[in-house]
């Protein structure tokens, strides 16, 4: 602590990440059983691509396996298969639809970090194609969850 009082700038960074970490946790942790009545999201499963099936489920729990199973074929798709499931997610899930075919090819095409180096800008799509690249890593940014 004392060096956060000296001015060590990269020690108060990592000090208020975790701060902000906990923060996050401890709300989580006293509002997780509120998120089935809270979160709603419907969407249509038989636009889903490639037939996948989502199980039942409330609209969390069909979400979280929804981004799953979108991870899995992502993982064994060709470039167009990738294509694919970020146009549907992005605009069929998300309700983004201004996305150009050149943008959602390179959405599909690029690196994690090229897509968190993009900064703000379509942060509400390119956040939804890192969450198909892995949903255990990376989370939605956009203005209904911000």
């Amino acid at each position: 602590m004392e060096s956060l009082a000296s001015g060590n700038s990269a020690e108060y960074a990592e000090f208020a990440v975790l701060k902000m970490v906990n923060a996050i946790a401890a709300f989580v942790d006293s509002n997780h059983k509120r998120l089935d009545d809270v979160y709603r999201w419907e969407f249509r499963v038989e636009t889903v691509p490639f037939g996948l099936q989502v199980p039942n489920g409330t609209s969390r729990a069909k979400t979280i396996a929804l981004k799953k199973i979108l991870h899995e074929r992502w993982l064994v798709s060709d470039f167009q298969d990738k294509q694919r499931i970020i146009q549907w997610f992005i605009s069929e899930w998300g309700g983004i639809r201004t996305n150009d075919r050149q943008t959602i090819a390179a959405y599909a095409d690029a690196s994690p970090q090229d897509l968190i180096d993009r900064g703000v800008t379509g942060i509400a799509s390119w956040s939804k194609a890192l969450c198909i690249y892995d949903p255990e890593r990376y989370a939605i940014f956009d203005a209904r969850v911000a």
